[in-house]
């Protein structure tokens, strides 16, 4: 996250594209999607934004149980994680 904060939109995009981590491909989903968000909803011009923050929080994990010897049970838990990016327009 921090080699796209406070960096144009489209240039956080192409570094998300070609960094070789599983967390830049789900990164750069969540950014294509605040974009589009951006454009669709807000009109603002895909050229000008800039992200602003960025950030990612625990979420409620996800609890199940999963079967372990001698006929017990064990816990099994899945983390889950809230993605926060905030865009705004570059001021001319």
């Amino acid at each position: 996250m921090d080699l796209i904060k406070n960096k144009d939109a489209l240039l956080a995009e192409r570094i998300l594209k070609f960094h070789p981590s599983k967390g830049a491909r789900i990164l750069a989903k969540v950014l294509n999607s605040v974009i589009s968000n951006a454009v669709n909803n807000l009109q603002m011009a895909k050229e000008t934004l800039v992200i602003t923050e960025i950030f990612a929080n625990e979420a409620q994990p996800r609890i199940a149980g999963r079967a372990a010897s001698k006929g017990r049970s064990s816990r099994l838990i899945k983390r889950r994680t809230h993605v926060t990016i905030g865009l705004s327009e570059r001021s001319k």
